[in-house]
C-alpha cells in the first residue's frame, strides 16, 4: 500500500451478527474484531484520520425478553467499545440500533440502503448520529430492491443532495465509501458514482 502511496480508510468486517450471540462463536467473533482493531491501527497513516473498522451488531429489539442474550449482547458492546478506545480506532456499528447504544465507545455506520429498505431517511440517520458517524457510505436501492450506484436513472431512490447535506451539517469530514456490493458490474458503477457525485462532494472527506 505504502509502496503504491496508498493510504487506509477502513476495514469492513461483516461478521454474521449472530456470531455475537451464538455461545460456540462469540469469542471467536470479539477476537477478529479485535485483530481487525490492531490490523487498523498499525496501518493508520499519520498524515490522516484512523481508519475505520465497520461491523453489524445485533439489534437488541429482535432478542425480545431473552436476558441471557440481552447481557451477551451488552458484554460484546462493551468489549468492543473498550478495544477501540484502547487503539483510537472507530469502530462503527451498522445496526438500527447503534444511535442508542450511547457511552459503549462505539461509532455509528450509515448504509443508505438498510435505511431505504427499512423505510427510514438515509438524511435523516445521518442527522442523528451526528459527531459519532465514523462510516457513511455511498450506495443506492432501485426501484425493484437492488443495490446500485447513485443516481441510476429511472431507479434511483436515495437523495443524494439531502444526504450529502446532512452530512455535511453533521460534521461529517471522513471518506464516503463507495460500496459496490451485489453490483452487477463493478468498474463501470464505480466510474459513473465519481462521475455523477465527485463534484457533490466539497467539503466531504471525497470517495474510497
Amino acid at each position: 500500500m505504502r509502496r503504491r502511496e496508498l493510504g487506509l480508510s477502513g476495514i469492513d468486517l461483516w461478521i454474521p451478527a449472530a456470531h455475537f450471540l451464538d455461545v460456540t462463536t462469540v469469542d471467536r467473533a470479539v477476537a477478529a474484531v479485535g485483530e481487525a482493531v490492531t490490523l487498523a491501527s498499525d496501518l493508520a497513516d499519520t498524515g490522516r484520520l484512523r481508519p475505520t473498522v465497520s461491523v453489524l451488531l445485533p439489534i437488541e429489539s429482535d432478542l425480545g425478553k431473552d436476558a441471557t442474550l440481552v447481557s451477551r449482547l451488552g458484554e460484546v458492546i462493551s468489549e468492543l467499545g473498550r478495544l477501540a478506545v484502547r487503539e483510537g480506532i472507530a469502530v462503527a456499528d451498522h445496526s438500527s440500533d447503534a444511535a442508542a447504544r450511547t457511552g459503549a465507545g462505539l461509532s455509528i455506520g450509515i448504509d443508505p440502503v438498510a435505511e431505504l429498505a427499512a423505510g427510514r431517511d438515509p438524511a435523516v440517520a445521518a442527522m442523528k448520529a451526528g459527531s459519532r458517524l465514523a462510516s457513511a457510505r455511498l450506495c443506492d436501492l432501485s426501484r425493484s430492491g437492488l443495490r446500485l450506484p447513485p443516481l441510476e436513472p429511472r431507479e434511483s431512490r436515495l437523495d443524494v443532495d439531502a444526504y450529502l447535506a446532512a452530512l455535511d451539517v453533521g460534521g461529517y469530514r471522513r471518506e464516503l465509501v463507495v460500496d459496490a456490493r451485489q453490483w452487477r458490474d463493478v468498474p463501470a458503477g464505480l466510474a459513473a458514482t465519481v462521475e455523477r457525485c465527485g463534484s457533490r462532494l466539497a467539503p466531504a472527506g471525497g470517495l474510497r
